[in-house]
This record gives structure tokens, C-alpha cells and sequence, in this order.
């Protein structure tokens, strides 16, 4: 019975530091980086998108029989 009382407290303090879940400075920064690099990523994505709309819109051509001169 000893044992098992001393393995009992054996883990219930060994495993105290599991729970850390403080967060560092540099998490932060490392968070800051991701949503900036995100962020330039979904701007790239609409303006490809954007360009090739105008493109589009400006190199249009008729789609009927070309117009008799």
C-alpha cells in the first residue's frame, strides 16, 4: 500500500509542469508574422484575381461575325 500512495503522489508532481500554457513574447510575434504573411497572401489572391477581370473586360473581343466594312 505504501507504494502505490508514494507512486500516487510520485506522479501527481512530476507531471505539474504539463501544464504550462503561458504564452511567450515570442509566440506573439511568431502569431503577428503568420496573420502578416496571411494577410499578403489573401492580397496577392484578389489582386491576380482583380487583374485578370480587367483583362478580361479590356481585351474583349466580339464573339459574333466579324463586321463587314
Amino acid at each position: 500500500m505504501t507504494v502505490a500512495l508514494s507512486n500516487c503522489y510520485y506522479m501527481q508532481h512530476s507531471a505539474a509542469h504539463l501544464g504550462d500554457f503561458h504564452v511567450r513574447p515570442r509566440v506573439l510575434l511568431i502569431t503577428a508574422v503568420a496573420l502578416a504573411v496571411g494577410g499578403a497572401a489573401v492580397a496577392a489572391f484578389v489582386l491576380l484575381k482583380l487583374i485578370g477581370l480587367i483583362t478580361n473586360v479590356v481585351l474583349r473581343r466580339p464573339s459574333g461575325p466579324p463586321a463587314a466594312t
